[in-house]
């Protein structure tokens, strides 16, 4: 498999019994896969929405009807595939679990090394990954392989570290405001959205490739739709050329 397919995928686990899922999180990241357990729906939400890709494994027995018509939506999403562990049940049982969007079912008991040879082979499924995104902090640089390097004022800058660096990639508007502002009440509360709407025209303008990476949560905050990791690149990562490096900040 490909390395950069296991750079930018997720394993996530959803409700998985504690014990069981630290022996396979071990197993699986000693070969490369990165992994997360999701406990809730909101948890395995904020996951998948900052996930370039991810693999999503459940036990329906675990997690019960309750959880088809979550698979049911997040089944049409094109960067997201799922494994279903279930128990020696009927054809029907097996059925119902892949008209719900399962794409892989396995019996229980499940050996780590059948785990793995099927998540393999659903991450070779996956097209080509996106443009990797670095943002330098440093000198307030959003970089993208093989595209543009857009410069940031200081405010969007600290806006997409404060969403890179929040838990599961995303932030409430408050964590974002005290993170900007540090609760400077004398600004209005519409500065936030302000810097928002800038930032993504800026974006727009000068990164349409990327489409829009900020997924804005009503009365809940915001996340970013691509990994982004930061960085203070010294020496840079990306080439900037000579007048983008020159210019003021």
């Amino acid at each position: 498999m490909k390395h950069y397919i296991q750079e930018n995928l997720k394993i996530i686990f959803i409700r998985e019994d504690r014990s069981l899922w630290h022996d396979m999180q071990l197993a699986l990241q000693l070969v490369g896969f990165p992994v997360s357990l999701a406990e809730t729906k909101e948890e395995l939400d904020c996951m998948v929405a900052s996930s370039a890709r991810c693999i999503l494994v459940l036990d329906l027995e675990t997690c019960a009807n309750e959880w088809l018509s979550t698979i049911r939506q997040l089944a049409i999403r094109k960067q997201v595939r799922i494994v279903a562990l279930m128990a020696n049940t009927g054809a029907q049982e097996r059925l119902e679990a892949l008209k719900a969007g399962v794409d892989v079912y396995l019996a229980k008991p499940v050996s780590y090394d059948e785990l793995k040879a099927v998540l393999q082979r659903l991450a070779a499924r996956f097209p080509e990954a996106p443009s990797a995104l670095a943002l330098d902090k440093g000198r307030q640089l959003l970089m993208i392989s093989g595209g543009p390097v857009v410069r940031l004022t200081t405010l969007e800058c600290w806006f997409l570290a404060c969403l890179a660096e929040a838990p599961y990639r995303r932030a409430s508007r408050h964590e974002v405001e005290r993170f900007l502002w540090d609760d400077d009440l004398s600004l209005t509360d519409k500065r936030l959205d302000v810097l928002v709407h800038r930032l993504r025209k800026k974006l727009e303008t000068e990164a349409p490739e990327l489409g829009n990476i900020i997924a804005t949560h009503r009365s809940h905050g915001f996340s970013l739709l691509r990994e982004t990791h930061l960085c203070e690149l010294d020496p840079p990562m990306f080439t900037v050329s000579p007048a983008l490096e020159s210019s003021s900040v």
